[in-house]
């Protein structure tokens, strides 16, 4: 994991690389959660669902994109 700072709202955050090789932003603090089935798990809060400025950082869609099936 590479420590940083969010460069919208400026807290601590670790990249972490999904299944995918996609880099995720999470917050540095640790999370216990019990899923449906009653695993208990250790993971990360996925930082772009808390950062304020996460509008900031969408990638824009082009106006007039439209869809192959049109």
């Amino acid at each position: 994991m590479n420590e940083d700072f969010c460069k919208g709202c400026n807290v601590p955050i670790y990249w972490i690389r999904t299944k995918r090789g996609q880099n995720m932003p999470v917050e540095r603090r640790k999370v216990t959660i019990c899923t449906a089935s009653g695993q208990v798990i250790q993971g990360y809060v996925f930082h772009w669902g808390t950062c304020p400025d996460r509008e900031r950082f969408k990638k824009k869609k082009p106006e007039n994109a439209l869809s192959a099936s049109h």
